[in-house]
């Protein structure tokens, strides 16, 4: 389903309407068991059986390559893949086992049909024109907000700043000064000298 809002728009959207922030695309059955698993205090993430790599494996797959290349034993490589795909092979088992357990559960279908169902009240209220309405009121106002605290911070840095500029140019004065007159007494005793020397 298209939105009528682009995704910088909802940005927005999300930042003026909290109801919004969590909202994404329509949850899938995985993320809802996921859902359901937390109230239960179990962590777990889906876990699939595809042969794609992630960039750790990669670099793990290289590293072990290059040691069994530089040691001429190949076990390195190959002891490192059979590793991996266990620890792939435990996590799907463990993901199966949660997911059977949540789909289950007596109390798993009402909270499903919950989820779905507050996702698609958002939805509903996102894409209507009522809300639309609101949201230029609402955007008007955060623009309002956003120029207010824009200039309170244009204030607040010119109270900082200039007295900051103008110390830091009194103090280079006063030490030019003070350095100017440190020297002026040991150029008017060599300009003495220099003139004694001319007179006699």
């Amino acid at each position: 389903m298209s939105s009528r809002w682009t995704p910088y728009e909802f940005e927005e959207i999300k930042r003026g309407f909290p109801e919004f922030k969590a909202m994404g695309t329509k949850p899938s059955l995985d993320s809802i068991v996921v859902a359901f698993l937390k109230r239960y205090e179990v962590y777990v993430t889906p876990a699939t059986t595809s042969d794609r790599r992630t960039g750790g494996e990669a670099a793990s797959d290289a590293f072990f390559g290059a040691m069994s290349g530089a040691t001429g034993n190949h076990e390195y490589a190959a002891d490192a893949a059979i590793i991996r795909n266990q620890k792939k092979g435990a996590a799907v088992q463990e993901w199966t086992q949660w997911k059977q357990w949540a789909l289950d559960h007596k109390d798993f279908e009402s909270f499903r049909a919950e989820v779905i169902e507050a996702w698609e009240n958002l939805s509903t209220r996102l894409e209507s024109d009522e809300f639309a309405a609101e949201w230029l009121i609402k955007k008007e106002v955060l623009r309002k907000e956003y120029e207010e605290q824009n200039l309170k911070d244009q204030d607040a840095f010119y109270k900082i700043a200039i007295p900051f500029f103008a110390m830091q140019i009194g103090l280079s004065a006063f030490l030019l000064i003070s350095e100017n007159m440190r020297k002026s007494p040991q150029k008017n005793s060599q300009a003495l000298g220099s003139i004694e020397v001319i007179a006699s």
